[in-house]
């Protein structure tokens, strides 16, 4: 017999999980319907109404078409803006305000009266006097001359002339070309612009016409030694630069001539009136000479020099070992490499 059940008007009240104290199964639905039995029926669930949501009455649609009166604003015309006013500026009272920042100066790594390679034991000073015994063994002496020869016609040279501003024009054609190039160069110079005829620069170049030429004309004048549009805007310039120091320098001295005030200019200092009347006189026979730098040490010439534009060590120190006739060692890459492999050779 099958275990009884409840039945309720709202569904199943329960069913007994066992029978006889034995555990069983859930009772599938056909069980104990033999046919002949009428089975019970299963209760239908009741289903609870959903709550109905409060029926909210449309908003009136916003007639479009209403006629509206129309606001016409009156437009308030644009200020105009006055144009700025440009501040006149006078450039010889404006402008001098403004101080200029001082130039630096370039010492390129240089130390005066102290090798450049103090960690090198060699070439020590015995190693140095036999290269150049061995050397002069070969080639003979070579000896300073006792005066600087004048100007040659046909070769440019390294500054070997008595002229300073003429032995720095002559060394900057010399660099990065051949002899023979620098020497086209110099051709051209003199041809386009004639020669110095008195002063310690006659027979060479005439600097003040080279000077008051136009850069394109001096590029052209030394076109066929190479780089002229480099080395022709370098010439202009150092000659602008020398001629500025020293109109600067006579005007200084012409209004200070009648006054106890020294001039102090590079490598001299002009107190007496017969000091800055000779000053005067030589000024007005060349605008255009350095030659002052004869009177200054080693280091200082080559900082005036270097301080020249496009003129580096090299340069300034052929000008004080050939021109001022001081010991300086001009090295450049083709001195450094013959040099050692000189050395290496002599000393294997």
């Amino acid at each position: 017999m099958s275990p009884p059940a409840l039945l309720a008007n709202d569904g199943w009240l329960g069913c007994s999980p066992s029978w006889n104290g034995q555990e069983s199964d859930l009772l599938d639905d056909n069980f104990g319907n033999t046919g002949t039995e009428s089975a019970a029926t299963a209760p239908k669930r009741t289903t609870r109404a959903r709550a109905s949501k409060p029926v909210v009455e449309a908003p009136l649609v916003k007639n479009e078409d209403e006629e509206k009166p129309i606001e016409i604003k009156e437009e308030k015309p644009k200020k105009k803006r006055s144009p700025r006013k440009k501040k006149a500026v006078d450039t010889s009272t404006d402008l001098a305000k403004s101080p200029s920042k001082p130039a630096k100066k370039k010492n390129y790594g240089l130390v005066p009266g102290q090798s450049p390679f103090p960690d090198h034991v060699s070439p020590t000073v015995e190693e140095a006097e036999t290269v150049n015994s061995l050397l002069a063994g070969l080639h003979g002496e070579v000896k300073q001359p006792d005066t600087v020869p004048a100007p040659s016609e046909t070769v440019t040279g390294c500054g070997e002339v008595p002229d300073a501003l003429d032995a720095v024009m002559r060394t900057l054609l010399s660099a990065s070309t051949t002899a023979s190039n620098a020497d086209k160069s110099m051709a051209g110079l003199k041809k386009t612009f004639g020669l110095r005829t008195s002063g310690k620069g006659v027979g060479s170049v005439s600097w003040e016409a080279v000077q008051a030429a136009t850069l394109g004309e001096v590029v052209e004048a030394i076109r066929s030694g190479g780089l002229a549009s480099i080395k022709g805007g370098y010439i202009k310039a150092i000659l602008q630069k020398v001629f500025d120091q020293n109109t600067e320098l006579l005007e200084t001295l012409k209004k200070e001539l009648d006054t106890d005030v020294p001039i102090n200019f590079i490598g001299k200092a002009l107190e007496t009136k017969e000091q800055k009347e000779a000053e005067i006189k030589s000024l007005g026979e060349n605008m255009l000479s350095i030659d002052y730098i004869h009177a200054l040490d080693k280091p200082e010439a080559m900082q005036v020099l270097t301080d020249l534009p496009g003129i580096g060590v090299k340069t300034a120190a052929c000008v004080i070992l050939f021109c001022m006739g001081r010991p300086s060692f001009a090295v450049d890459t083709h001195v450094w490499r013959h040099s050692i492999a000189k050395f290496e050779f002599l000393i294997t």
